[in-house]
């Protein structure tokens, strides 16, 4: 059983307590451990962003010449930092991934690639979007 509740009205928080004591989830609260983890929503990045922040760093890589993945990581280290790992004594500087980002964070990586792109004096397309 795998349920989840964005708890933004009183409705809705109704609605997870009334699961919680409902029959068919206390006979499965017998037969397993659940856990219960209340936090902060925030909701996930969206494929639209992905795909333009992609759009971003190849119009940036064709204006300065370094590959798209070379624009990416330099964004990434600019906007989300790196950190160090040490592995059997190797010590690496590694680019902090971008892949779980919740959308607002996700946002910044796209504002960064702008700021990169007009510190190179490349304009870079605005977003289009759809209403």
């Amino acid at each position: 059983m795998n349920k989840t509740f964005i708890l933004r009205d009183s409705d809705i928080v109704q609605n997870c307590i009334s699961f919680i004591q409902s029959a068919e989830a206390l006979k499965e609260f017998e037969r397993r451990d659940y856990e219960v983890n209340i936090k902060e929503h925030k909701p996930k990045k969206t494929a639209e962003q992905e795909a333009f922040f992609h759009v971003l760093c190849r119009k940036l890589s064709k204006f300065t010449g370094y590959t798209e993945p070379e624009v990416k990581d330099l964004v990434k280290r600019e906007i989300l930092g790196t950190k160090e790992i040490v592995i059997g004594g190797a010590t690496q500087t590694i680019t902090a991934s971008s892949s779980k980002l919740p959308k607002d964070e996700y946002s910044d990586l796209i504002e960064g690639c702008y700021r990169v792109g007009a510190e190179a004096g490349c304009v870079l397309p605005a977003p289009r979007w759809r209403e």
